[in-house]
């Protein structure tokens, strides 16, 4: 088995954790970066191929791919790769990589559990777009391609999972067992596991450490982007959740949450109510 190992997600799913995993575990993924080139240089980023202006060409993205036995490509995309995150400066991808990856490439996607998405996505858009500032509930319900964040996310989530050969990456997995994760995938993409310990790569101390990575390090140990604003806290959905908030997010997302086994029946959405009435008697 051969050719590059695609990482798709949806924004906020873990996908910087399983790059950095699969370069950590997997020989044949083991790619380099020349010093003080971006962290991008270890994988291909198919957005930077599909951004409207500053796309990195063709011939940058084979380089990319050379320096790997399977290397990894990391996309936001819909299924087929059309364009998804900031859709306003991407176009979907050119036919002919379309065509490639369609013909080489295995393909991962990673989940995670949709209520921490949407909180960790409000808190990384706050770093990019003003109309991130403002409740998770308001975020939830802003408009992504005609629907709401919450439907865009579970419409992504089933569209790439409901595809044949996609090998599934639960990102909850992934941190709580993950050799036996990675074995699971090892033998399926047929790569070679290293089982260094520790299993998962340690996150970023600070900016500074990623800043002295991509200058200084060839084979850095993480990627993970940190770009949100240093006043700003991420939030967890249990508390910044409102009743109405829960409402919607099942209503929007169906039963998503019970198909991936984050929950095993509706009663969550009802749990605050139980819980304010219980505090305020």
């Amino acid at each position: 088995m051969n050719g590059p190992i695609v990482v798709a997600s949806h924004p906020r799913s873990g996908t910087h954790l399983t790059l950095d995993t699969f370069r950590r575990q997997f020989r044949e993924c083991r790619s380099w970066k020349y010093w003080g080139e971006p962290l991008d240089r270890l994988y291909l980023n198919l957005e930077s191929l599909m951004r409207r202006e500053g796309a990195i060409g063709d011939a940058a993205a084979r380089r990319i791919l050379r320096r790997a036995a399977r290397p990894l490509v990391k996309t936001h995309a819909l299924p087929g790769y059309r364009a998804f995150y900031l859709p306003d400066e991407h176009h979907d991808l050119p036919a002919a990589w379309v065509e490639r990856l369609g013909r080489e490439a295995s393909v991962c996607y990673v989940y995670r559990d949709g209520r921490d998405v949407m909180c960790s996505y409000h808190l990384y858009m706050k770093g990019h777009d003003a109309a991130a500032y403002c409740s998770i509930g308001e975020f939830m319900r802003q408009r992504h391609g005609g629907v709401s964040r919450v439907r865009a996310w579970a419409d992504h989530v089933r569209a790439w999972l409901a595809l044949p050969d996609v090998h599934p990456v639960a990102f909850e997995a992934l941190v709580r067992e993950p050799r036996r994760t990675l074995e699971g995938l090892a033998a399926r993409l047929g790569v070679t596991l290293l089982g260094r310990q520790p299993w998962l790569p340690a996150p970023p101390a600070s900016l500074w450490t990623l800043r002295r990575a991509r200058l200084l390090s060839r084979r850095p140990e993480t990627t993970a982007v940190r770009c949100h604003p240093p006043t700003e806290r991420l939030e967890r959905w249990r508390e910044a959740f409102t009743p109405e908030d829960r409402a919607f997010f099942h209503a929007e997302a169906g039963d998503l949450l019970l198909a991936l086994g984050y929950e095993t029946s509706d009663r969550w959405v009802g749990e605050s109510f139980a819980q304010r009435w219980s505090i305020s008697t």
